[in-house]
């Protein structure tokens, strides 16, 4: 038991850090005269786990894709650029958009060498690719027109002992990559008419 909570103890001191893999432009969007609502759905989303279709169910396909859709919106909300957002179902009242996400999230990493790194305590590195293959379509229920735009971005996490001093910045890293990706949805969708 003892050895147990070692290893989780050590677990819990390894570091992280991730890299972008595609850069997107930084925007900024002025706030819409109204706050739309938007009412989210998943459609056809598939996770992959180093190219093959996942079949695990760690997480489900649509609970990933509401995960990944949370992701895009939170900021919108959060830059008071939507007034909420929430599963199409949950509204009583048609929302003004409807936000479906088409897509795939792959997951690339080597067994083998996770196995390793936890083996030596992440004295040997393991690293992970994550590639979002996202397709939005963005539906105004007035005017039912449809804008769609495509997005694909990338990026690695490497786990090792050695990035434990910069372990904040991993999360600011990656809530700044976050929210990069969603402005710039906003943006494109934007840019076509929405809002």
């Amino acid at each position: 038991m003892r050895a147990i909570y070692v290893l989780v103890s050590l677990f819990l001191l390894s570091g992280c850090m991730n890299f972008n893999h595609v850069n997107i432009p930084e925007v900024q969007n002025k706030k819409p005269k109204t706050k739309p609502t938007i009412g989210i759905k998943v459609g056809d989303f598939k996770q992959y786990c180093d190219g093959k279709l996942d079949t695990r169910n760690i997480i489900s396909n649509e609970k990933m894709g509401l995960n990944c859709l949370a992701g895009i919106l939170t900021p919108w909300k959060d830059g008071k650029l939507i007034k909420e957002y929430q599963p199409i179902e949950k509204y009583k009242n048609v929302p003004d958009y409807t936000l479906i996400l088409n897509g795939s999230i792959n997951e690339d990493s080597s067994t083998t060498l996770n196995i390793v790194s936890v083996l030596t305590l992440f004295i040997i590195p393991s690293y992970t690719t994550a590639s979002f293959d996202l397709s939005i379509v963005l539906i105004n229920n007035e005017t039912k027109k449809e804008l769609k735009k495509s997005l694909k971005t990338s990026f690695t996490t490497w786990k090792d002992l050695i990035f434990l001093p910069v372990f904040p910045l991993f999360w600011i890293r990656m809530d700044n990559r976050i929210t990069a990706r969603s402005m710039f949805l906003y943006h494109q969708l934007k840019k076509q008419g929405a809002f």
